[in-house]
């Protein structure tokens, strides 16, 4: 995974959130920045946060509270899913033992790193394997089967995506084909407070295919 350029946000709205290992209120700052304010999570999520290593270490936690996007960003590209996502320069992605990559704000990566007992906004990139082929709309009907409460087309910067909206209303997702890579890509915000597709839209107006 590699990090190139610095330049300035495009317009575009993203909700305030917080990142899982990675709102009601929408607000852009004048640099087109994204503003994020603090969420209410359920002290029951407070286990979202397991070990990542059969031996435990006490690490001392620095600031956990999330922190606002910086007013520059820069575009990291994610080869193995083909894709290059614009986000704010002070933000961090971090790799899962599932394959997928979160975007975390600093608070947030501080909570991850220190194994705080936090329930945090979260928001993924995955691959998903696709070996049948299926189109996006019988892929979605297969996969979150039980899940769907409304689905939407998005096309946009090349894109042509399916928004899925679950019945809990605690999560959301994206899905899309990269011409150079098998599989489907799945963007997914969740939360213990609501979300919907403009989670995922916020991302998605940022993302673009790697030439």
């Amino acid at each position: 995974m590699r990090v190139v350029g610095d330049m300035r946000m495009g317009n575009f709205d993203m909700r305030s959130f917080r990142f899982i290992l990675v709102i009601t209120s929408l607000g852009v700052l004048n640099t087109g920045v994204p503003f994020f304010s603090n969420q209410p999570v359920l002290a029951h999520n407070k286990n979202i946060l397991k070990k990542q290593n059969s031996i435990t270490v006490v690490q001392k936690c620095g600031n956990t509270e999330a922190v606002k996007p910086s007013k520059t960003s820069k575009t990291v590209r994610f080869p193995k899913f083909g894709i290059k996502v614009k986000i704010p320069s002070n933000y961090k992605t971090f790799p899962r033992k599932d394959g997928s990559i979160s975007i975390l704000d600093p608070g947030s990566y501080e909570a991850v790193r220190c194994q705080a007992p936090h329930g945090l906004y979260s928001f993924n990139i995955k691959l998903l394997p696709n070996p049948k082929n299926l189109s996006l709309q019988a892929f979605a009907k297969s996969s979150y089967k039980g899940q769907l409460k409304k689905v939407y087309d998005y096309n946009q910067n090349n894109i042509q995506a399916l928004l899925i909206e679950s019945q809990s209303g605690y999560s959301a997702y994206g899905i899309f084909k990269v011409p150079s890579i098998k599989g489907i890509i799945e963007m997914n915000a969740g939360c213990d407070c609501d979300v919907n597709r403009t989670d995922v839209i916020d991302y998605l107006k940022v993302t673009e295919f790697i030439r």
